[in-house]
Order: C-alpha cells, then sequence, then structure tokens
C-alpha cells in the first residue's frame, strides 16, 4: 500500500487480465462495486494497459502483486 493511503481515501487497484478474458467497462464496472460494497470503501480498478503515460512509471514501480492465478 502507498504511503499517500489516508483514512476515507478510495483504493486504487491496478489489475491484469488474461489475454483471453473478456472484461469490458460492465464488467470491470460490477467487480468494482462488489469490491466496495465488501470492503465498505470505494475501489477503482485500472486495467494495467489502460495507464496514462504519465503516470506508467511511477505505478508499475510501487505495483505489489497481491493475486496471481
Amino acid at each position: 500500500m502507498g504511503e499517500s493511503l489516508v483514512c476515507g481515501s478510495d483504493i486504487d487497484l491496478l489489475v491484469e487480465f488474461e489475454p483471453e478474458a473478456r472484461i469490458g467497462f460492465m464488467k470491470l464496472a460490477r467487480m468494482q462495486r462488489e469490491l466496495t460494497a465488501i470492503i465498505h470503501r470505494k475501489v477503482d480498478l485500472v486495467p494495467q494497459d489502460g495507464l496514462k503515460p504519465k503516470i506508467r512509471t511511477e505505478a508499475l514501480s510501487g505495483a505489489e502483486v497481491i493475486y496471481a492465478a
């Protein structure tokens, strides 16, 4: 977790899906809502291939794998 995590802040999770997975906007939004409901905190899922170039290097350097299937 980053040092910028404060009480009440949202949680940004960098996600990467298998190439054959068909995760569209609606499915991603549903996953975000489900995670938000489970942990009672707003969750933003950010696909790795959707990272903005401006923050890509910093985000990837601080990334930590928390689940791999």
